[in-house]
């Protein structure tokens, strides 16, 4: 994709990012009803945010029988006059999904039939392995799309807290968004100017950079996967992008009331750390990270392993 330097803004990381976007569309709610559509399981970071707007908030569900793609008629479903952005994760945190081109296409035919923007937050990008990543922007020729991405993930630079913006507008008809994110960067102090000086070198990195971390990654998502597999009362998909896998804890499989237990009894008792579902909209799962090196994962799924037959029903 091919951006004109105006329809880019530089931010504090893809939180400010979001926080940026959010503000542009979102007036708040004395001003009028609003609503955004959110993913479930999802972020939880968008939700914090828009509460500072008082914005409604409706989630549509990813479904993990097709590998977490979204149930495109729910999302239909849920627009009305004062949906004012759909919000894709692609790849997806906590889900680990990589949607095809065809599934975008879908979504961006229901955004276009009901005249909707799209916040893209691709901050896990080209971060897939089975198949390509498909940027969204790039198959839309109508809909305005809002990119959302970063250095954190995919190059490995979360402390740098560099993001950006980038709109989309085939058809000229998101002026206001565009003028809107040029205005709110411009109050507020972006990545410091060293990092910007170093972006066009950073950009430019060779991808047989991006192939050794990705295929770090894909063995650790191997690793888990079939670990969990072997251990009766989870299940998982294996994951196709990102950096996270999304596994199911069995109902009454375990002497453990719900996820937030299961997750704290697992630190307490192996010093395995992971997230309870909940934290995703999703309870009932726990979401593992793939960053550790692959003899680390291998050891949390021995720790895993013997956990749930200590507590298996």
């Amino acid at each position: 994709m091919a951006y004109h330097a105006d329809s880019v803004v530089l931010t504090h990381g893809v939180g400010q990012a979001l926080d940026l976007i959010f503000s542009v569309l979102f007036p708040h709610h004395s001003y009028g009803p609003s609503n955004i559509l959110l993913p479930a399981p999802g972020f939880s970071q968008y939700s914090s945010l828009l509460a500072n707007l008082g914005t409604e908030i409706r989630y549509y569900d990813c479904v993990e029988e097709n590998d977490w793609e979204v149930d495109t008629k729910m999302l239909d479903s849920l627009c009305d006059e004062n949906t004012r952005a759909i919000l894709i994760t692609n790849p997806s945190n906590p889900c680990g999904s990589n949607f095809s081109q065809e599934h975008l296409a879908n979504i961006v035919s229901i955004a276009d039939k009901h005249k909707i923007p799209i916040i893209a937050d691709e901050i896990y990008g080209h971060m897939t392995w089975s198949s390509p990543f498909i940027p969204l922007a790039s198959i839309s020729n109508t809909v305005p799309v809002i990119t959302l991405s970063g250095l954190s993930k995919r190059f490995l630079l979360p402390g740098w807290r560099v993001g950006w913006i980038a709109l989309h507008d085939p058809l000229g008809v998101a002026e206001g968004i565009r003028e809107g994110m040029i205005v709110w960067g411009n109050r507020f102090f972006g990545p410091s100017s060293i990092v910007q000086a170093a972006l066009p070198e950073i950009l430019a990195t060779p991808s047989e950079y991006f192939d050794a971390v990705t295929a770090k990654v894909e063995k650790n998502a191997q690793i888990v996967h079939s670990g969990t597999t072997a251990i009766n009362g989870l299940y998982t998909n294996m994951p196709a992008g990102a950096l996270y896998m999304l596994i199911r804890i069995q109902p009454a499989a375990f002497d453990l009331n719900d996820d937030v237990e299961f997750c704290t009894a697992l630190y307490r008792e192996e010093a395995v750390f992971v997230l309870p579902g909940l934290c995703f909209g999703a309870p009932g799962y726990f979401r593992v990270v793939l960053g550790a090196p692959a003899e680390i994962m291998t050891d949390v799924m021995e720790r895993l392993n013997v956990f749930c037959d200590n507590h298996r029903v």
